[in-house]
Order: structure tokens, then sequence, then C-alpha cells
């Protein structure tokens, strides 16, 4: 409905094009003098309009609602057709407003004003909010076109791993950070050992400021290709998440918790592929030696070892694809000198010849007490050293931390 309350001028946007139609000279002047801080195209007719359409390409459209619905056939097919429709705004006499409102909806125009117009802080303000909608609307469809042509890739590299099997087993090594990296003087280390040639485990870890950085242990349901095809997905998703951390400065997407969440939507939306995934991430700083962490249901828990003991770091939540409404919550911990941090996948805990869960964590902490500071330091703890075929993919993980001396 027309308003005549007082607002607040709204923000200009001065590279937006108008496009204004309407019979009378003077309102057309009045507006034009109103608005000469946008690019304004006049039109005195809706027929005279339809010849600047395509040439002009206006952002949006103020019409005089007797040209939009005696002789503007053409014009609302235009702004309909559009990529994302062109905002309409009718103005009308008084007498024609309630037809005005109603026809509104029908038009797919977004507000009228009744001539002539006295209050051009509410014009201004309802052109600013159809052009902000606009924006926003564009920015969907760029995003979703980069999302198709993603996916366009994604689909592409599906076809190539089932083509050769080992061509996706070179395609997913090349996706995981080198076996050991000292980032910024915590040193990763990993390796990982698949059930088959493809593996559904999946790690990373790679600094995102000067101060932080990021790491994460995944496991996948499921074995084989399928299960890889998710892994390619999730480090396509982190990779674009880095590129929006670098050139937008959204470093939040990088707190465990909410990159879980963020994980977790992501898996939904490919719930084709019928997987969820267990998930641990951490961020560390490295100036105050803190540790950020949330888990998603990833088992075992990864494990803490400072000052000669070991404990896990334990912590709640669904794993990823399961519900989009899943939350995640984030703890703290203080990484006192020479910490280090263990994270392995639930194949390790097939190779432990132990009863019942409870014995195998207690078996972990225990051989967590042998001098361990790299990833193959975890293989020769658990005898891994010639392993070929085990039940499960199993994935051994290290960290050693600020003043650790025992990193080779």
């Amino acid at each position: 409905m027309p308003s005549e309350t007082r607002v607040e001028d709204p923000p200009t946007q001065p590279d937006a094009k108008l496009l204004l139609i309407d019979t009378h000279p003077e309102t057309r002047q009045d507006i034009a003098a109103q608005l000469h801080d946008y690019q304004l195209e006049i039109a005195a007719s809706g027929q005279n309009a339809v010849s600047l359409l395509e040439e002009y390409s206006p952002d949006l459209v103020l019409c005089d609602y007797q040209a939009v619905t005696s002789e503007g056939t053409p014009l609302v097919e235009w702004l309909a057709a559009q990529s994302t429709p062109t905002p309409l705004l009718i103005l009308c006499e008084w007498g024609l407003a309630w037809r005005a409102a109603m026809d509104c909806v029908r038009l797919g125009a977004g507000n009228y004003f009744i001539k002539p117009v006295t209050n051009y802080q509410a014009l201004r303000h309802g052109i600013a909010k159809e052009l902000e909608r606009l924006n926003l609307q564009r920015e969907n469809l760029r995003y979703r076109e980069q999302l198709e042509q993603t996916n366009r890739e994604l689909r592409s590299s599906l076809q190539q791993l089932r083509r050769d099997q080992l061509a996706g087993r070179y395609v997913q090594m090349k996706m995981l950070p080198a076996a050991r990296q000292n980032l910024n003087g915590y040193v990763f280390s990993h390796r990982i050992i698949p059930s088959l040639l493809l593996s559904g485990d999946w790690v990373d870890y790679f600094q995102i400021t000067s101060q932080r950085l990021f790491f994460l242990i995944a496991d996948v349901s499921g074995h084989g290709a399928s299960s890889a095809l998710v892994t390619v997905i999730l480090k396509s998703f982190t990779e674009r998440l880095l590129e929006r951390c670098i050139h937008h400065g959204e470093e939040n997407l990088f707190e465990p918790a909410q990159f879980l969440r963020e994980a977790n939507l992501k898996l939904i939306e490919n719930r084709h592929l019928d997987k969820h995934v267990t998930m641990f991430a951490g961020l560390i700083d490295t100036v105050r030696h803190d540790l950020f962490y949330a888990t998603a249901g990833h088992y075992p828990s990864p494990i803490l070892m400072a000052g000669g003991k070991a404990h896990y770091l334990r912590g709640r939540g669904l794993p990823i694809g399961l519900d989009a409404e899943a939350s995640y919550e984030q703890r703290r911990k203080c990484l006192k000198r020479s910490s280090k941090i263990a994270l392995l996948s639930d194949g390790i805990l097939d190779m432990l010849n132990l009863p019942t869960l409870a014995q195998k964590e207690r078996r972990l902490l225990e051989l967590m007490q042998n001098d361990i500071h790299e990833a193959e330091d975890l293989v020769q703890a658990f005898s891994l050293q010639e392993a070929r075929e085990t039940p499960d993919d199993i994935t051994l993980m290290m960290i050693s931390g600020h003043g650790e001396q025992g990193a080779r």
C-alpha cells in the first residue's frame, strides 16, 4: 500500500538504470528532477518504451498505471522474460488506487504510488528496496550458475572415476595435502590405508590466515568409488570456502562449528548419493595456541597428548548429511608446549583384537604413551607397515604442537 510515513533517505545506486514511462509531461519532469542521481531514460507511452527496452535494458521500470494496463502487454512480457525479472513500480491517480493495488500481483509490480507524488522519500525508498532485491536475485543467479558449473565438472570427474579407478585413485591422492607439512610451527602428517583402491576417508589441513590453521578428518559411510566421490565434493566445497575466506575475508566460515553446518547443508544437497560423513574439524590459533574444535559424530574421538598424559577430545554432533537442522557445538582447548593430537578413523578399531569398544578406547590411550610424533609413528605403533587388505579404510593423522622437539 502507498505510504506517506517519513522514512530516511535510502542509499542511491548511481549506476542503476531506470526507465520512467508516463503520459504527463509534468509528472515526467517532476520525477526526473527527484531521481537525477540515477541513470534515467524517459518514455511518453508504453509503446514508445518497448523500443527502449532492448537497447537500454533498465534495472527498474517506473510506469503509469494506464500505460501498463492499456498498452503495456509487450512491456509486461519483456519484463517477465528476463532471467531475473526487472522490477516494476506503478504510478496511478488516486481514483485508480484500488485497481492498481489488485493489479500489482498480476503485473508483477512491487508497489504503487499515488500521483502527483508528494513523498519522494517513500518513492526513493521503494526504488532502493526493489533494486536491492534485484541485486540479490542476480547474485543468486550467478551463484547458481557457478554451482551448475561446479556440478558439471564434478559429473565429468565422476565419469572419469568410473572409467578408470586407477585414475580415480590418482585424483584422490592429488586432493590430499602433503603427507608431512610444517604450518607456522605445527607439524601435520597423515597416512591413509584404503580397504579398496579408492578410499572414503579424507583429511585436510592448511593455513587460512597468518595465525590460524584449519584441519579436519572425515570418514564417508560405505566404501569404494561412491564414497570417494563424496570426498571430491567435500574437497571442492572446502576450496570454495577458502577462496571466499581469502578474497572476501569470511574467516568465520572456518570456525569449526560453522564449517560443519555448511558441510552438512552441502551434503544434504547431494542426498541422492545416499551418504553420510562423520567428521572432526579443528582450528588452531598459533599465537595464543588455542584449539577450537567441533565434531560431527566422528569416532574414535581425537586424542590430545600433553605432559605425558593422553585424553580424548569429546564432543557431540550428528554426522553430516543426515539432518538439515543439525547443530554443532564448538569447544576450546589451550594447547600446552609439546602438545600433540592424534586423529584416527574407526577402521583402526578393527585392528585391535579386543572384545569391547571400551577396552579398545583404553588401548588407544595406552599406545599414545609411546614415542609418537608423526603419522608414520602411528603406523609402527599399530603394526601397519605391511598392511595390504584391511576390513575398513584406516586414516592416521598427527599434529605435533609448538615446542615439540620430536618432530623430524
